[in-house]
């Protein structure tokens, strides 16, 4: 992704031309080909995305395309949505279609929205907000398995189509129903393969094996979204949703809570979908924020007595890695590496002289990344239980010295 300012300004110009027409707001691979049906039917059509390489690709498509985020009632005007006969939502991110939703209904309120969701419990909420027609990943997924299937005993397409409608009314007010009680199968739909926690930890007494960390990813480049407080608590809430083996996921409302009022970083990085190149996802997170030598909260005032033996508050600012991952399916290739060392050249840009970690014994996977960015354990807790349950503390000290040694390319995009 890049920065909104270098997007073309012709593709808003030859959008806000348009009437009566559908605008798309994502050019991934369903919004690509909805785009191009449309277009080969004759009906006028433009998109929207926040990929800027969609972008280029929508106009070389020969659709009139804008860059930048398609839930903005600013970007839904460049591209004439109050005048525009139907709205269409093929974005990954439930919040954001939300938005995007009320957001047409509000400039449009004649236009057809429909929506593409995950979650079957979304669908209830979309059409609060205003969608026409909300479509279920999963369940026409399933629809269209179903079909194929029927294909192989010649039963005749208008017949399939039929009995294809049938189910379709009749279950997505099942769903419905299932969303509703909270239970049931389809309740959260993730179009991608949940992950589990990822190791941020080390062991007690030094440094770690080697072996997990990647060396080929060092010629990568990383592309990396830094994000406002509110937008930033919604982005975390979305992607630990991916995290099947969290115990317990981090809500907005408690995200914003241990931010608010305190210096802070929200970042994550982004990179293809592996079955869908031309679609960027979030793939990895890391919150940190600033911990204070008197904490009135009692988590971090806690914190804060344990560490002050091995860490000096007075006088100086420390800052407190307090979560973070990478989805399974992008482990291994230095994305949580390339977090860290932008974490730590916002830290030394922002008068930090430290990083503080505290973390289990178990998880192992990190262990690497850690030792190649010279985090020191300062304290060790072992537990009487379970030694893989001990909390270890780390810290690592930052200077011109540590920015000099990051290895990671890294194209950093700031958001509101």
């Amino acid at each position: 992704r890049a920065s909104g300012g270098a997007a073309d300004p012709a593709g808003g110009r030859a959008a806000a031309d348009c009437r009566d027409h559908a605008v798309v707001i994502g050019y991934g691979v369903a919004g690509r080909y909805l785009a191009r049906m449309l277009k080969a039917a004759g009906i006028r059509c433009a998109v929207i995305d926040q990929n800027l390489d969609l972008v280029r690709q929508a106009r070389a498509d020969g659709l009139p395309a804008v860059y930048g985020d398609g839930t903005r009632h600013a970007l839904l005007e460049r591209v004439a949505g109050a005048r525009a006969r139907t709205v269409v939502f093929a974005i990954p991110s439930s919040r954001e279609e939300r938005r995007g939703v009320a957001a047409a209904r509000a400039l449009a309120p004649g236009a057809r929205i429909v929506v593409r969701t995950r979650y079957v419990r979304a669908i209830e909420e979309l059409e609060r907000l205003g969608a026409d027609a909300v479509v279920v990943e999963e369940f026409e997924a399933s629809l269209a398995l179903f079909g194929r299937a029927l294909e192989g005993y010649e039963i005749p397409a208008g017949r399939i189509a039929h009995e294809l409608d049938a189910v379709r009314g009749e279950h997505y007010g099942l769903l419905r129903g299932a969303a509703a009680r909270g239970a049931g199968p389809g309740r959260s739909l993730p179009a991608v393969p949940a992950a589990g926690r990822p190791p941020r930890e080390p062991a007690p007494g030094g440094r770690a094996p080697r072996s997990g960390y990647d060396a080929r990813a060092i010629g990568m480049e990383y592309r990396i979204r830094q994000y406002g407080l509110q937008q930033g608590a919604l982005e975390i809430e979305y992607i630990e949703e991916y995290f099947g083996e969290f115990p317990r996921k981090k809500t907005a409302a408690e995200v914003m809570r241990r931010l608010d009022g305190r210096d802070h970083q929200i970042l994550m990085a982004e990179a293809p979908l592996p079955d869908d190149p031309s679609t960027v996802a979030p793939v990895a997170y890391k919150v940190s924020h600033e911990l204070r030598r008197r904490e009135t909260e009692p988590k971090l005032a806690d914190l804060v007595e344990r560490l002050r033996p091995s860490v000096a508050f007075e006088g100086r600012k420390v800052l407190y890695g307090w979560i973070g991952g990478t989805r399974r399916d992008w482990r291994g290739q230095g994305f949580f590496r390339a977090l860290t060392e932008e974490q730590e050249a916002w830290a030394h840009d922002n008068g930090f002289s430290e990083i503080v970690v505290k973390t289990k014994n178990c998880f192992y996977g990190m262990r690497s990344t850690l030792d190649h960015l010279e985090f020191d354990v300062v304290k060790y807790e072992p537990d009487s239980g379970d030694n893989r349950e001990s909390k270890v503390y780390l810290s690592k000290r930052i200077g011109l010295e540590v920015l000099d040694r990051h290895r990671s390319r890294r194209q950093v995009v700031r958001s509101a």
